[in-house]
């Protein structure tokens, strides 16, 4: 019988925007240049820079050269707000950032010829010429929506290139799985770092790359309903994950927004539905549950919101075991 209990808790205050220690593992940034219909710069230009889920908002005003920039940009979706006398206000709305993403967002401003906002959807562009790693994210969405087996978020790794699962060991008498975890940059699980909001994780023994002889835990290090987002930072990694040969796989965990949201989830699983192995004249006895409740809401509107989750599992079966073994 194998029991397994995962709990967690945050407190996220957002009067101001403090940067944290690992900027490019958990955050990103936003950038971009205001300029007029003859691209020619416009100074002192005003830039609005509001999350839409936390209420949250920065402001900046463009140089000389109408550049404008937003570091450490915490994971979610904002719209964009840029401003001048005489021009017509332009709004970028729709912004979803992830983590370790810099987003370019060229502005252009028309001379005004009556009050009017120019409203822009924004688009996820195909192709990032700005840095040299390659980012790859799993959404919210994507991470509680996809069926993956016993809820483990790391079944989803191998959708995004250059993450593979390792092959099999194939021996005179039976065939095993080639480790746990994932390959990634055809590096084994050794070459590239775990983190948590930026925190090493790759030290803790629930990672399936790190456990008790490569054996998987029920819950993997974070329950699927704490996660905001999963990224992988990969091809020419940046400076933040140094010590990584291949990349960086980091969780983003979930916050509380200026909405009451929760979740309520219940797995079961017997051997009833199971397959019949074709050795065995009945199939062995399996039982497994897995049950969690996740809760968010805001303490202080815009200013404090309070986030915990809860999973639990617990895994009971028999498995049949073949190999070569001596004569008497």
């Amino acid at each position: 019988m194998r029991r397994a209990v995962r709990t967690s808790l945050c407190l996220w205050a957002a009067a101001t925007f403090l940067p944290p220690i690992h900027a490019q593992l958990t955050t990103a940034t936003i950038a971009g240049t205001v300029t007029d219909a003859s691209r020619a710069a416009i100074p002192a230009a005003s830039v609005r820079l509001e999350n839409v889920n936390r209420g949250v908002v920065r402001t900046a005003v463009s140089g000389p050269d109408g550049g404008f920039s937003f570091d450490f940009v915490a994971v979610g979706t904002y719209q964009l707000t840029v401003s001048q006398s005489g021009f017509s206000s332009v709004l970028r709305s729709g912004l979803e950032v992830s983590a370790g993403q810099v987003l370019d967002l060229p502005i252009q401003l028309e001379v005004q010829r009556q009050t009017q906002t120019v409203e822009v959807q924004a688009e996820v562009a195909l192709l990032d010429t700005t840095t040299a790693e390659q980012i790859a994210a799993l959404s919210t969405a994507q991470v509680h929506e996809l069926p993956v087996a016993h809820l483990d978020w790391t079944n989803l790794l191998t959708i995004s290139t250059g993450a593979t699962r390792p092959p099999p060991i194939t021996t005179l008498n039976s065939t095993s799985s080639g480790g746990s975890g994932v390959n990634i940059n055809g590096l084994p699980s050794t070459g590239y770092n775990f983190t948590v909001d930026g925190t090493n994780a790759s030290s803790n023994m629930q990672f399936t790359a790190f456990n008790f002889y490569q054996g998987s835990s029920l819950i993997n290090t974070v329950n699927n309903d704490a996660i905001q987002e999963v990224s992988t930072a990969r091809g020419i990694p940046p400076a933040s994950v140094g010590g990584g040969m291949a990349g960086n796989i980091n969780i983003v965990t979930k916050g509380a927004t200026n909405e009451y949201h929760g979740s309520l989830h219940e797995i079961n699983e017997v051997a009833q539905f199971d397959a019949r192995n074709q050795f065995l004249t009945a199939r062995p006895r399996t039982t497994f549950n897995d049950y969690g409740v996740s809760f968010g809401l805001p303490v202080f509107k815009n200013k404090l919101f309070f986030f915990g989750s809860y999973e639990g599992a617990s895994l009971s079966t028999s498995k049949l075991i073949t190999g070569g073994v001596p004569s008497p």
